[in-house]
């Protein structure tokens, strides 16, 4: 997948991505840094698309990726939108003005469905985004996360929010990249991107480097700490036996790549269980 940047807009093999205007947002932006999101919504990103562009949402990104890959753009990269909300890095407050902001389609932290499979509404799941049991779910925490069910990430997300990176950077003085979770204000506001989005590797794939420990937040802990006995990537019971792309056998270098992100960001599998009663 070849992506180049063109006067602010996105090109894949040479064609324009779908751009899709949105009205949150608009002032000049040069931008420094990347912030990466989860839409928390569904998975081939047509809703996210459509409430970010709502003026409404009071919120909005420059790209949303689908769970496909499909890169869909929103405004003009030199230009702000409002997707980070209260945010820091580095001492540097509100992140919309430096930073361009990606969303990948994810539905963020889940519970069992009573009608089978996931869902990301805690106080009503048999509403809110479904997930079906076929899929690469795992219960999961971290020192950033707090116990839940997350959704793998596809390897055509992770192969497109790279290549898409790879060429922001190159058309732009960026100088990082960051999860939301890293940068809002006040720390465990946001939990997005999911504690199985590859983010070391991720930094390392676009910009040549992982941050140093110096310069990760203090609320980073860098010690790695697995439950091997715990992991569900270990057990072939939790193995994906009808997705389109996750079966162990068939999977990339991407998803091994977020099945060891817990040597990263302090991931704790937990064996797979029903949610509480009620």
């Amino acid at each position: 997948m070849k992506i180049t940047i063109r006067s602010h807009k996105i090109f894949v093999g040479g064609k324009a991505v779908a751009f899709k205007q949105t009205p949150n947002g608009g002032k000049p932006l040069t931008p420094t840094g990347i912030i990466v999101h989860d839409t928390a919504g569904d998975l081939a990103g047509t809703g996210s698309v459509s409430w970010l562009c709502n003026p409404a949402a009071k919120a909005s990104a420059h790209v949303v990726v689908g769970w496909d890959g499909t890169i869909t753009q929103l405004m003009a990269l030199n230009r702000q939108t409002w997707h980070a909300g209260q945010s820091k890095y580095q001492g540097r407050a509100n992140c919309n003005g430096f930073t361009i902001g990606i969303e990948i389609s994810n539905p963020g932290a889940m519970v069992k469905s009573p009608a089978g499979g996931y869902s990301n509404n805690a106080k009503n799941p048999l509403k809110g985004v479904r997930v079906p049991e076929h899929m690469d779910v795992r219960h999961a925490k971290s020192a950033n996360h707090g116990p839940a069910y997350w959704l793998m990430y596809s390897d055509a997300q992770l192969d497109a929010v790279t290549e898409l990176c790879k060429a922001i950077a190159e058309a732009y003085a960026i100088d990082f990249i960051a999860p939301h979770w890293e940068i809002c204000v006040p720390k465990g506001r946001k939990v997005d991107t999911n504690p199985l989005f590859p983010l070391a590797q991720f930094r390392a794939d676009v910009l040549g480097r992982t941050l140093g420990f110096a310069d990760l937040p203090d609320e980073w802990d860098s010690q790695p700490e697995v439950d091997p006995q715990h992991d569900p990537s270990a057990d072939p019971s939790d193995a994906a036996s009808s997705g389109p792309v996750h079966a162990p056998e068939a999977c990339g270098r991407h998803t091994a790549l977020a099945r060891s992100a817990a040597h990263h960001a302090r991931l704790i599998h937990e064996p797979l269980r029903p949610a509480p009663a009620g």
